[in-house]
């Protein structure tokens, strides 16, 4: 089982509605039409052929998770799926259902079942409907807007104060922790209290696991009152190389070596080895 690491600082689709075509009113967007599998049947069909199923280990899958997963998917973060444990029968992802009730797959993974197992349309498909399957993963964060930026940029200017307008600008920018708002808004959905990732910006004014001046590991400090220029949370919004990663994380998509890995491991049965 894997160990549950601590990174520091490591951060729906919605219905549209088409316009009328009389009387100024709107009519509802047509139901969306499920797409095409052939991604998902390919890759196993590859996978089996090519013998190869029962050489990959439960370990090699489980670093594939650390690596690229689980900067959404750890303990108690809003999906329900937590891939610090993928084995666990009540957060993992072995003989789970998925919540997209529309989807041809209907458990996360079923072992030695891999056309039902929802996880390898996630990691293969490239023609996923977002409000039938949800978002292909790794989900790319889209960066911060540059009025977004700006608005936090201000809010340091005039000294990173809880008032009424952080509450109403910024604050909406990190978010709850708990939904993904729209134009890259929620930071907090990797940055909140059951995060394996500081800081929590749920608590942004917290003087140990906030940001306002709360120092990072590069050496600034989250949040420096006043300057924003010497603030690593403007850094790294801005991809300022000197503040470290950029924010918010976009996890690298899986390589097809890392797909072939995973979807052997589900072809033999997702073992625990």
């Amino acid at each position: 089982m894997m160990a549950t690491p601590r990174v520091p600082w490591q951060s729906l689709a919605f219905l549209a509605l088409l316009s009328g075509c009389g009387g100024g009113e709107e009519d509802p967007a047509p139901a969306p039409t499920p797409t095409s599998r052939d991604e998902v049947e390919a890759t196993v069909e590859r996978v089996i052929q090519s013998g190869t199923a029962g050489d990959t280990r439960f370990s090699d899958v489980a670093q594939i998770f650390t690596s690229k997963c689980i900067l959404c998917h750890y303990p108690s973060n809003a999906s329900g799926l937590d891939l610090t444990h993928p084995l666990d029968p009540a957060t993992g992802l072995v003989n789970r259902p998925t919540r997209w009730p529309a989807t041809q797959a209907k458990l996360l993974v079923d072992p030695a079942n891999p056309l039902n197992s929802f996880l390898l349309d996630k990691l293969i498909r490239k023609n996923l409907v977002p409000e039938l399957d949800g978002n292909a993963m790794p989900w790319l964060i889209p960066s911060l807007s540059p009025d977004r930026i700006g608005a936090i940029r201000q809010w340091i200017s005039d000294g990173a104060l809880d008032d009424d307008r952080f509450r109403s600008t910024v604050a909406p920018i990190f978010g709850d922790g708990v939904s993904l708002g729209a134009s890259g808004g929620n930071c907090a959905y990797c940055h909140n209290p059951n995060s394996l990732f500081e800081p929590d910006l749920t608590h942004p004014f917290d003087p140990d696991v906030g940001i306002v001046n709360v120092p990072d590991v590069g050496g600034h400090l989250r949040v420096a009152p006043g300057a924003p220029d010497e603030s690593g949370l403007v850094l790294r919004i801005e991809g300022n190389p000197a503040g470290g990663a950029s924010m918010p994380f976009h996890p690298e998509p899986l390589t097809a070596e890392e797909i072939d890995q995973v979807t052997s491991w589900v072809v033999a049965g997702a073992p625990d080895n």
